[in-house]
């Protein structure tokens, strides 16, 4: 099982209101394995040790969220 987050504007293009948000699953597991609940369209990103505990990161590009924040484009 894996944990979920999606970071909103994670990326702003140049022509004003337009990006990504970023969808990210992470999951401990001693091997690069990827679990079921991860969507196969995700891409491997980066891996890491947190407490002498393997854990994987795959991401990938969601719409852009509605609204805006502080690094959107005037």
């Amino acid at each position: 099982m894996s944990d979920y987050k999606r970071v909103p504007h994670a990326a702003h293009y140049h022509g004003g209101g337009r990006g990504h948000d970023i969808e990210q699953w992470t999951f401990a597991s001693p091997v690069n394995k990827r679990p079921d609940d991860v969507p196969r369209d995700a891409q491997y990103h980066c891996g890491f040790v947190k407490d002498g505990e393997q854990h994987w990161i795959y991401v990938r590009r969601a719409e852009l969220s509605p609204g805006t924040c502080s690094r959107c484009p005037r």
